[in-house]
């Protein structure tokens, strides 16, 4: 039905002062709000953070190793969970509701 279901920010490359680590960040969970006359969907924001070293010749490509390949693609799909959450329940969506058990998310 052509519906944005969410955005996905990427914070890719280190830089002074920046948290070290990959990380998924929750800006706004989604879900629906059925006691509004609309019952609009609210739209999920998710930030896959990673702390990867930029190249020092700015005229290089940053190339991956397999470890960075691999919590990129597990970051994101924590930021998929987020993204494709459909709930009523602001506290029941994404990676952080209660439906979610821990040694199922990681």
């Amino acid at each position: 039905n052509n519906q944005t279901l969410g955005y996905v920010y990427l914070d890719l490359f280190d830089r002074p002062g920046k948290m070290q680590g990959s990380m998924t960040l929750r800006a706004r969970a989604a879900y629906n709000r059925p006691t509004q006359a609309s019952k609009e969907r609210k739209v999920a924001k998710a930030v896959l953070s990673t702390s990867i070293p930029p190249n020092p010749n700015e005229n290089e490509r940053t190339l991956l190793s397999h470890e960075q390949v691999r919590a990129l693609f597990h970051e994101f799909g924590h930021c998929l969970h987020e993204v494709l959450s459909n709930t009523e329940s602001y506290s029941q969506s994404g990676c952080n509701g209660q439906h979610a058990q821990t040694d199922f998310v990681e």
